[in-house]
């Protein structure tokens, strides 16, 4: 019980960092951009900039979302015990 309590605290706690030091900034730049009156024209240039900028911490935020971590995901059968990729009696 105290294990899932910790780490939830600390999923929390990462998911915080993560939102105000990469997400946070990002917003109130656009929000500037918003106010300085630029058309939707002239935004779209920044737009590439704003994307790259969030991807990470987006991506960051949706790993520390996950049910269960990606790489224990029954699924993904590349990385399960036993798989094997290429047999020995294929030939090409």
């Amino acid at each position: 019980m105290l294990e899932k309590t910790l780490s939830t605290m600390g999923c929390l706690f990462i998911m915080q960092l993560v939102s105000q030091t990469y997400i946070y900034p990002v917003v109130a730049q656009t929000n500037q951009l918003k106010e300085m009156g630029l058309s939707r024209h002239g935004m779209l240039g920044y737009f590439p900039q704003i994307l790259s900028d969030l991807i990470f911490p987006l991506i960051l935020e949706y790993i520390m979302t996950c049910k269960k971590p990606l790489l224990f995901h029954k699924n993904l059968r590349l990385i399960q015990p036993g798989y094997v990729l290429f047999s020995q009696s294929s030939t090409f």
